[in-house]
């Protein structure tokens, strides 16, 4: 009995780890398990050295305007008052960190 309760213990994470694992495979899985989003990174639509137009105030996140349009930015240092010259300095996960002209 002590030989079965301990094969027991030590088989139980990996019996559970395999049926995680092969659950979404199952015809059962694949109707209640959601597919994964496939989402492709777009490209940015500003490059470092491109100059804009703060449209809002950014303390230290706000909106700039580049080549006509509108992007989310955020300031490396500082508030920057609207109608502001900036430069793009940086780009992280497409969102541009500006500096104040």
């Amino acid at each position: 009995g002590t030989g079965v309760l301990l094969g027991t213990a030590i088989l139980t994470p990996f019996v559970g780890a395999a049926t995680v694992r092969m659950w979404p495979k199952t015809p059962v899985g694949r109707r209640i398990v959601l597919p994964p989003v496939i989402d492709p990174v777009p490209a940015p639509t500003v490059r470092i050295g491109q100059t804009g137009i703060a449209v809002s105030e950014l303390r230290p996140m706000g909106t700039c305007e580049f080549d006509g349009g509108r992007l989310e930015a955020i300031s490396e240092y500082g508030m920057i008052e609207p109608g502001r010259s900036v430069t793009v300095i940086n780009l992280i996960n497409n969102r541009p960190t500006v500096r104040a002209v």
